[in-house]
């Protein structure tokens, strides 16, 4: 059960950081069409499941965190100034984000478990996985639909800045990983 591959590291500043949260909302669909087909599995025992599942976990335990922030702290700030209009979207999207936490908070040790022991109650995690999706799916639809498209009025420093934090994100100086 081949799950897609991990975010990958960012070494550089994207071009495009707009680009790039789209590349991260393509792996959300992914990871999330990938927990569903281990939820749709007859048996959790198969032997492909425990892999997936870590793999999964890993991703929204860390990538997607990552990607949350980017969003809450470097791209909505800056909307909220450019775009003041959009500041009730914001704070819907935000809250969304918050749902979506709390969620992962159910989730992930069924995936830590289903990784580890290879067994969860199957019926809990399709609720959960489907729970998740019905929260993640519109998220990232409506982030794309309404919220995207106000970007073009963000400044070429802002986007270069924006660009940037990703990279520091994803990378942090040695001195605070210790």
């Amino acid at each position: 059960m081949p799950m897609s591959r991990l975010a990958p590291p960012i070494s550089r500043p994207p071009a495009d950081p707009v680009a790039a949260f789209r590349a991260c909302h393509e792996r959300i669909r992914l990871f999330t069409a990938g927990l569903h087909r281990i939820a749709s599995l007859p048996d959790l025992a198969d032997p492909r499941v425990p892999s997936a599942a870590a793999q999964a976990r890993r991703y929204f335990s860390e990538g997607l965190p990552l990607h949350a922030d980017d969003e809450d702290l470097s791209l909505a700030p800056r909307l909220r100034i450019v775009a003041p209009e959009c500041g009730p979207l914001l704070d819907e999207l935000e809250r969304d984000h918050r749902q979506i936490d709390a969620c992962l908070a159910t989730l992930l040790p069924l995936l830590g478990t289903l990784a580890e022991e290879g067994r969860v109650p199957h019926t809990t995690f399709r609720v959960a996985v489907s729970f998740l999706s019905s929260l993640l799916l519109p998220h990232i639809a409506r982030e794309e639909e309404e919220l995207f498209p106000l970007c073009v009025r963000l400044s070429a420093e802002d986007r270069v800045d924006i660009a940037r934090e990703l990279v520091e994100r994803r990378n942090p100086p040695a001195s605070r990983t210790r």
